[in-house]
């Protein structure tokens, strides 16, 4: 289809201004043509037109008001139309516009209002063509002939009356030569002057009509007899009946096609298609929606993809992945931040040995950290054998704060072995290792702070091994909170010398 497209841009704030003109103009002969685009955002960002009745409210000069639905042609990206009907375009002069958004929640979205306008075609103008009055003022021509013709048949009446009553008085001999003098008189006479073309009754133009007759040359009469038999541009009986017999079958055919359904759809079809999802949940051949790669950090593709549902594959080089093999599982979060990032959910992560992994996300607090999913095969292997279940528990590093790290010893050749890692056994045991140094000691300022369902269910004191360093040797200690909200706090220690040199963990605990 062929359109006078005119364009239209919305961003939807409260910053109302009394109205808007445009330079959009269409015609009112712009039948089917004339078409208002818009666009909406908000913020900058297109505004999603999901679950919107988007309607336009038209004002026209004489008075006429529309009230109409827009056509929504993008929901994502905010973008819709709406075609003037013939009707509309009959009210010309400048019309006045304005959007309204209706959602199914009860909201409404108003925007300021816009004028254009609709002209006048010189088809619309009623101008009288030229035509009429050449054949108006013709008619009125042949009537002051025939007039002309009437007064002289009157004349030549009254002659014959006139010798009628000669012959009333004479002898029929000389009255039949006065007779026939007076009339061959009388048809000379009348020949003369229907031959005078010298208007001797002086017939005015206004008379006839003539002065409003254009001066022009008119075409001959082989000119009309040439167009009237020309075929080529004048339709046949044959041709009309053709057409007839062609209209009657396209609207048949179009009845047909109108009325089958497996070809269209109902309204309550494009409802439901209108209202289904926006996101995928796989990619578009079934499989998994995302791909975390051996060097991608696992948590941050997960976020990174800012859909509510999906499934992911992940290799075993990911890092903070659930575990060391690789996985494949499914991620679901129940709300969206302003760049369309997860902020509340959950993931679900499955390895090859089927071992089964969870993680939450919150936005106050991030990752709470991986959970393993204990099963009874491993349950009854904990309890046959408890020193080789240690060995198999999922270990997690918690994040260090306050100036914390991880205790390194330059005399040592795998620094690692000091690292702070947790875990949680099928029993809800947690066990804490590892040691750090140079953070700030103090009541209130943790070190690290352990994941929901890893934290005791009410608060818990240590003592621990602290550095000996500038105390002579002296074995020194600290003291270690464990709080309800998962803060490890080194609360004070004994050595005034080098307080945070040295600060040894290995503790545990029930879980709630």
């Amino acid at each position: 289809m062929i359109y006078k497209d005119a364009n239209v841009t919305y961003d939807i704030n409260s910053r109302r201004s009394d109205g808007r003109s445009t330079n959009i103009q269409f015609m009112t002969q712009d039948t089917g043509s004339a078409k208002l685009s818009f666009s909406f955002t908000k913020n900058g960002a297109p505004l999603p037109l999901s679950a919107v009745d988007a309607k336009i409210v038209l004002l026209y000069p004489d008075g006429s008001f529309y009230k109409k639905s827009l056509t929504l042609i993008d929901k994502v990206n905010g973008k819709a139309e709406y075609i003037l009907s013939d009707e509309e375009l009959k009210h010309y002069g400048i019309v006045k516009a304005e959007l309204k958004l209706y959602y199914t929640n009860g909201q409404a979205l108003a925007t300021s209002f816009f004028t254009f306008t609709i002209s006048k075609t010189l088809e619309d103008q009623n101008i009288v063509p030229v035509a009429e009055y050449y054949i108006d003022d013709f008619e009125t021509l042949r009537d002051g002939i025939n007039q002309t013709v009437d007064e002289i048949s009157q004349t030549i009446e009254e002659l014959r009356e006139k010798f009628a009553d000669l012959e009333a008085i004479e002898t029929k001999e000389g009255a039949q030569i006065k007779a026939d003098a007076a009339l061959s008189a009388a048809k000379f006479y009348t020949d003369t002057h229907i031959s005078d073309t010298a208007n001797p009754h002086k017939v005015t133009k206004g008379q006839v009509g003539l002065d409003k007759v254009l001066n022009v040359e008119q075409a001959s009469k082989t000119n009309f007899d040439n167009h009237a038999s020309d075929k080529t541009i004048h339709v046949t009986e044959d041709d009309r009946n053709k057409w007839t017999t062609a209209e009657a079958n396209a609207k048949a055919y179009t009845d047909v096609h109108a009325a089958d359904m497996v070809k269209h759809i109902t309204a309550a079809e494009r409802t439901k298609w209108n209202s289904a999802q926006l996101f995928k949940i796989t990619n578009d051949a079934g499989g998994v929606l995302i791909s975390i790669g051996d060097t991608d950090d696992f948590l941050s593709e997960i976020v990174e993809v800012g859909k509510q549902f999906g499934t992911f594959y992940s290799s075993g080089k990911s890092t903070n992945g659930p575990s060391s093999l690789s996985t494949r599982g499914f991620f679901h979060f129940t709300s969206t931040d302003s760049d369309g990032k997860g902020t509340f959910g959950y993931v679900v992560a499955i390895d090859y040995k089927n071992n089964v992994f969870t993680n939450y996300l919150n936005l106050n607090q991030g990752w709470t950290g991986w959970s393993k999913l204990e099963t009874e095969r491993n349950a009854r292997s904990y309890t046959d054998n408890l020193e080789k279940k240690l060995t198999d528990l999922t270990w997690f590093s918690p994040t260090l704060q306050n100036s914390w790290v991880n205790y390194t010893d330059s005399n040592a050749t795998d620094q690692t072995k000091y690292k702070v890692r947790y875990a949680k056994d099928v029993t809800g045991t947690v066990f804490v290792e590892g040691a750090i140094s140079k953070g700030i000691i103090g009541f209130g300022v943790p070190a690290f702070i352990l994941p929901e369902g890893y934290r005791p269910a009410r608060a818990i004191q240590w003592v621990g091994v602290a550095s000996q360093g500038g105390m002579s040797g002296i074995p020194q200690t600290h003291r270690l909170l464990v709080d309800i909200d998962g803060k490890v706090v080194i609360e004070n220690c004994s050595n005034t010398v080098k307080p945070n040199d040295y600060i040894s963990l290995g503790f545990s605990f029930k879980a709630v």
